[in-house]
């Protein structure tokens, strides 16, 4: 008991150390984390901390140093493929199983609950590599502490092998691992697949730091971990990572273009110490090759328990599988597995598909191919530590695709750090840091405006074309922003499945009606901050304008909020929702007040990230939430609609210390002209949003007064379905109304037609593949019940692509200032959708509806288009009567000097 004492508070006053440490020095944590992890890996859990295995609880604490660190810090990096890949790979493995099990009720134990989250310490060590600067110092320090972890673990797993005095014994006392017969070394990993894993990774590292011309890393040093990560492969006796050495090998020479000498001294002392060794290694392993039959009479074969294994699949695990192939079965084994076979699910892929179906499998290799594409492309840096991380991640991803059909590699306790970590490194070395102000990001382009023509020549359409392509920012900005959009979408329909499942039908109807009744009269208050972004945007350069802007827009967003909310509370009575609804729909206003408001400012700040967090964080607030309020048994529609409601003021204040708002709130700035002039913008923005509301919703509420409440829940579906075609304009719109702002009249030619090119290379593919594929997603997500549903889906997902294709056209002419354009086409939508939709519902039902429907998005295009056309022919004309202008002037200056 004293020791154990001892031992806590030893522990406790380490951890300590190392958070201080870490928040002044975040590479010190890091360095500490790397080596650290795979020499505790196998410590049970509970022996130190209670509940938690000493790892987690160093990654923790390093954890919590790295993000004190971060809120003081002055930089920040932008949102890379990487993290997109990675979050999602995670996300994803974590949400799917947990909503499977809460849904269906699963009497999961806390095991279960634990393998489900797992995935989240691969991000958690990814978040504290990937945003932690490095300099070539800090990156050596880090490498050559994953070295001397991999080589310590390998020596280990050596002697074990050899069977040194004591030394098995002490690690079977203090380490937990499987007992297999012949022997097998655990080392500290807690498992020899772990330990041949690692042995791989480490001879990886080496081999590509050696190839990349490290200088600053010795090549004794190199030669010694090249060697110690072949002890330990060889001695874990793992075949499948023996088998991946000549690949990864391969891989890292392709992508160095040189052989390294470290590679040939290793090589020649392997084969001397193995010579050497051999009368004593042999016996050792010999009966391990016994076992597996891998040497036959008539030359190599399978090793028989990979056979053994693929018997197993066949039989019992794949037939187990194919009945939960869409979402998976949580982390769960079907019964239809026998118990004695449940741990022959050690492949990775069918790991990732009991554990979250086909999506599951897609995120895994998604990851593994972005981090393969990164590091490709690092080949030709002229930075040596590049492209070794680089060589390092290509060969390491393509082992893992390779390893993942043996065993789950990437799961395993102390390797999925290391492997966490080399992804995280990668990150930042491939990424830029940026200060807390955004910097101004613009189009590729010349200085003046050059007008489209048809080239005469080939040669001049590639040219053309070429000044046409969107930046790299534009299209990273739009991916970050579209990741954000489907995230947040999917964390939505989460949290109207898990209401739906938690609360009973007649509360759910009630909850579900009083976010239609708040969404209806909060118009105004989500319209009102659209545009701030364009004014910030336009004066990025004058802090003390902005502050203006955002002060006075804010005042008038606020006096918006407190009259929607006093005209709403009788509304909100008369419409018969009760009390406890009513201030669930107060609620909400401010939730969405605080949300645009909030989005609006970072978007004119070109801080997208930050931006989308709000959103994402938002709604997996309100999803966790109500989950957690349905363990607590409380079922209450008024509290759902709270949670709904203020979730994104939660969202916000948590990252604020992390991305807080660059600009200051001071009364000083309040100017009633400054409100008049905001307000004068916005009335036709707050028009605009009422012409929507109307022209987006009233097919549906025109099929429910000409056809039947079934016909309706049919176009409902239909509709919500090809929703998902919009958020790539979405997104692009988003991003390209502060640039438009900030460049003004003078690109915006060129703006229109790259912006047009983005969407529709966006957008048409994903229309097309819901006109062929509608009808079968209908069946296969909503059910046979809505079958009537494919029947307007070909020219509804039409209507909504023409309607993506709209909305870049309305965000530019917000961004230049005139939302008038936006306000008149949208009425004129609004005009014919209606008449339409009288004159064809009651003969055509719902295919009727969705035609009403996609001419209103046709006829928005037309007159948006045609104003976009006339008003580009006269400023063409302005700039070339401007530069006939400037010709005579200067031909009748040279006449005078002559």
């Amino acid at each position: 008991m004293a020791l154990t004492l001892v031992l806590v508070g030893a522990a406790g006053i380490a951890a300590l150390a190392l958070f201080l440490v870490t928040i002044q020095r975040p590479v010190f944590g890091c360095a500490a984390l790397v080596f650290s992890v795979p020499l505790t890996a196998g410590l049970a859990r509970g022996s130190i901390i209670p509940a938690l295995k000493p790892s987690e609880t160093i990654l923790l604490v390093v954890l919590a140093g790295v993000i004190a660190n971060r809120v003081t810090s002055r930089r920040e990096r932008g949102v890379s493929g990487l993290d997109i890949a990675v979050v999602a790979y995670v996300i994803g493995s974590v949400v799917i199983p947990w909503m499977l099990l809460f849904l269906t009720r699963f009497p999961a134990t806390l095991d279960t609950w634990r393998t489900v989250v797992s995935p989240a310490l691969f991000l958690a060590v990814y978040y504290v590599f990937s945003r932690t600067e490095l300099t070539e110092c800090n990156l050596r320090l880090i490498l050559n502490a994953a070295l001397a972890a991999g080589v310590l673990v390998g020596l280990i797993a050596a002697a074990e092998l050899a069977n040194l005095p004591g030394v098995r014994n002490f690690f079977t006392d203090f380490y937990t691992g499987p007992v297999e017969t012949p022997f097998r070394p655990s080392s500290t990993l807690g498992h020899y697949s772990a330990v041949g894993g690692l042995g791989l990774l480490t001879y990886i590292v080496a081999l590509s730091l050696a190839a990349a011309r490290k200088r600053d890393f010795p090549s004794w040093w190199l030669v010694t971990a090249m060697g110690a990560g072949i002890v330990g492969l060889v001695a874990s006796e793992t075949w499948a990572t023996i088998a991946a050495v000549p690949v990864a090998t391969l891989i890292v020479l392709v992508h160095a273009r040189r052989i390294p000498k470290q590679l040939v001294v290793t090589v020649i002392l392997g084969v001397l110490v193995m010579a050497a060794l051999w009368p004593v290694v042999w016996p050792v392993i010999n009966p391990r090759i016994d076992a597996q039959d891998v040497i036959t009479a008539q030359g190599l074969a399978m090793p028989e328990t990979m056979q053994t294994r693929i018997n197993y699949w066949n039989e019992f695990i794949l037939p187990a599988l194919s009945d939960h192939l869409w979402i998976g079965t949580g982390t769960v084994i079907p019964s239809t597995v026998p118990d004695n076979l449940t741990t022959f699910v050690d492949n990775e892929y069918l790991w990732a598909g009991f554990r979250a179906g086909i999506p599951g499998i897609a995120l895994l290799l998604g990851m593994l191919f972005v981090v393969i594409g990164v590091g490709w492309r690092q080949r030709r840096s002229p930075d040596p530590s590049r492209r070794a991380l680089g060589a390092i991640a290509v060969a390491v991803s393509v082992s893992l695709l390779i390893l993942g059909a043996t065993a789950q590699y990437i799961t395993f306790a102390g390797l999925s750090q290391e492997i966490a970590m080399l992804i995280g490194v990668l990150s930042v070395l491939s990424a830029t840091y940026v200060t807390r102000r955004a910097a101004v990001v613009a189009l590729r382009s010349r200085n003046e405006t050059t007008w489209i023509a048809i080239p005469r020549t080939l040669e001049a359409a590639v040219v053309e074309l070429r000044q046409l392509t969107p930046d790299r920012s534009l299209i990273r900005s739009s991916s970050v922003v579209f990741a954000g959009f489907a995230t947040a979408r999917a964390l939505g329909f989460l949290f109207s499945v898990a209401a739906a499942r938690i609360l009973n039908p007649l509360d759910y109807g009630r909850m579900t009606y009083a976010i239609a009744v708040a969404t209806v009269t909060s118009t105004f208050i989500a319209s009102s901050p659209l545009g701030l972004s364009r004014f910030l945007s336009r004066n990025h350069a004058d802090r003390r304008i902005q502050e203006s802007y955002f002060v006075n827009w804010l005042i008038l967003t606020g006096v918006i909020v407190v009259v929607s909310g006093a005209l709403m509370t009788p509304i909100g009575f008369l419409v018969g929702l009760s009390s406890g609804l009513v201030v669930g729909v107060m609620c909400n206003f401010f939730g969405i007040a605080v949300l645009e408001s909030y989005r609006e400012v970072q978007r004119g700040l070109d801080r997208y990230s930050a931006m989308m967090s709000v959103y994402v964080v938002a709604n997996l607030l309100q999803l966790l939430a109500i989950l957690a309020l349905g363990v607590a048994r409380i079922h209450s529609a008024a509290i759902f609609l709270v949670v709904y409601g203020l979730s994104s003021v939660v969202a916000l204040a948590l990252i604020q210390p992390i991305a807080p708002i660059a600009l200051k709130f001071a009364r000083a700035d309040l100017d009633m002209s400054r409100i008049k002039e905001i307000f004068r913008f916005i009335r036709p923005v707050l028009a605009q949003s009422v012409f929507f509301a109307v022209w987006f919703g009233s097919d549906i509420i025109m099929v429910q007064h000409f056809m039947s409440p079934r016909a309706t829940g049919n176009y409902a579906v239909a509709k919500a379905l090809v929703n998902v075609l919009i958020l790539a304009p979405t997104a692009i719109g988003t991003t390209i109304l502060p640039r438009v702002a900030r460049v003004g009249e003078r690109l915006v030619a060129r703006y229109v037609v790259t912006a047009l090119a983005l969407t529709a290379s966006a957008t048409i593919p994903a229309v097309a593949a819901a006109v062929f594929l509608g009808p079968r997603l209908v069946l296969l997500v909503f059910g046979a019940k809505y079958a009537l549903a494919a029947q307007p889906l070909a020219v509804l997902a039409l209507g909504m692509g023409i309607y993506g294709i709209y909305t870049v056209f309305g965000s530019i002419w917000v961004g230049l200032g005139r939302p008038i354009v936006d306000s008149v086409a949208t009425g004129v939508a609004m005009i014919t959708t209606v008449l339409t939709g009288f004159a064809f519902i009651p003969g055509g039902g719902l295919l009727g509806a969705a035609i009403a429907f996609s001419l209103g998005a046709a006829i928005r295009v037309l007159v948006i288009a045609a104003y976009t056309l006339w008003m580009l022919s006269v400023w063409r004309a302005k700039h070339l009567g401007s530069s006939a202008l400037e010709t005579q002037a200067v031909q009748g200056g040279s006449r005078v000097l002559g």
